[in-house]
């Protein structure tokens, strides 16, 4: 779809999943809240988004909508002129329909909660999609908690360490250290 962008909405409902691009034409283009980013700023430019449609909702009520797949680009006839500068960013993540995400906490401590962030994280991705509803997260954590114990499976526990090689023609032993050069617990 090509346009010049007039508007760049985010959703209405803080919680919500979409916001929305509105052309000069007065068509509205649905955009998912992770990409929302790659548009701001493109006010009045004339570009170019990948998108899909979709039908939203049932019978009477169903209603043709589309849906971008990645970020705004320069259109080919025009886009230079309508204020594009230079190369844009890359925009791989948002092609791929999600946002890099860098962890700020340390891994986790156990392989309970490494199952529990697995888990959470596969539930609230099929969420995100769509096309799952709250009735099947029961049914969805116990696939992903399945596929966990499956794949990646709890931590096997380390083998204890060998005792260290005895040396050859040694007979050193610790009970052969003068007690005055012992610490004063007996080590």
């Amino acid at each position: 779809m090509q346009g010049t962008i007039q508007y760049v909405n985010d959703p209405k409902n803080p919680a919500g999943k979409y916001g929305n691009v509105k052309l000069s034409d007065g068509t509205f283009i649905f955009v998912p809240v992770n990409m929302m980013s790659l548009f701001r700023g493109t006010e009045g430019k004339f570009a170019e988004i990948p998108t899909k449609s979709q039908t939203w909702g049932q019978g009477d009520e169903a209603k043709p909508v589309m849906i971008a797949t990645a970020g705004p680009k320069p259109a080919a006839n025009g886009g230079a002129a309508a204020g594009w500068t230079g190369a844009q960013r890359s925009q791989p993540a948002a092609q791929a329909g999600y946002t890099s995400y860098t962890p700020k906490t340390a891994a986790p401590k156990d392989d309970k909660e490494a199952r529990q962030i697995f888990v959470t994280g596969v539930v609230g991705r099929a969420m995100g999609s769509g096309k799952f509803v709250a009735s099947e997260i029961p049914v969805l954590a116990q696939a992903a908690c399945d596929a966990y114990d499956q794949h990646l499976g709890p931590a096997k526990p380390k083998p204890a360490a060998p005792p260290p090689p005895a040396v050859e023609g040694s007979d050193f032993h610790n009970d052969d250290i003068p007690d005055h050069m012992l610490e004063p617990d007996g080590r």
